[in-house]
């Protein structure tokens, strides 16, 4: 009953009616407009709205659910993903693990290696540390003997030296120019 008291005509068909007052079709109209009127159209016409409204939210439910599946299928992907990737560096990890002993033997091995190398190097740098000392008492004792005589007050002593070492460079010298002469090829000479 409420519904029929709030349901309007719509303007067309009042002005229909208006045009059509007094004849049949004004009885069709007004027989139109009280079936619209009636309880069981209003009753109808709330079913309907229900039926409607139902069906808006059974759809509005429907998407709903297919969202949250498609939510759970992603979320589910994700996890698997995650999952794999985390087995993926466990793996690697793993493989790691593994090498370490076989790098730290090969490295133990570099190390005797390097260790052995060291210690013959040490040897040698011993041996020429001795040799070194040896030579440098017979220099120490050379220069000690011709210091000597450089250290004297005789004059002579001196020139005698010093004349020594010029025919020692003169001498040097002839030999280095007899040396290159016999080089040369005879067709040039």
């Amino acid at each position: 009953d409420t519904a029929a008291r709030r349901w309007e005509a719509p303007r067309w068909i009042t002005r229909f009616e208006n045009f059509f007052r007094g004849s049949q079709t004004s009885r069709c109209l007004t027989a139109v407009r009280q079936g619209l009127s009636s309880r069981r159209t209003a009753a109808k016409m709330e079913d309907d709205q229900r039926q409607q409204l139902l069906r808006q939210r059974n759809e509005e439910q429907r998407q709903r659910n297919e969202e949250n599946q498609r939510r759970a299928v992603q979320d589910d992907a994700w996890w698997q993903e995650k999952q794999q990737m985390q087995e993926r560096l466990l793996a690697t990890q793993d493989d790691g693990l593994i090498e370490i002993p076989n790098r730290t033997v090969s490295m133990n091995q570099i190390a005797y290696t390097f260790d052995r190398e060291t210690q013959g190097d040490n040897k040698t740098i011993e041996e020429l540390d001795d040799a070194m000392d040896i030579e440098a008492g017979k220099m120490h004792a050379f220069v000690g003997g011709v210091g000597t005589p450089l250290q004297t007050k005789k004059w002579w002593q001196i020139y005698a030296v010093m004349l020594l070492i010029l025919l020692l460079v003169c001498l040097l010298a002839l030999f280095i120019l007899w040396d290159a002469a016999s080089a040369v090829p005879p067709q040039l000479q």
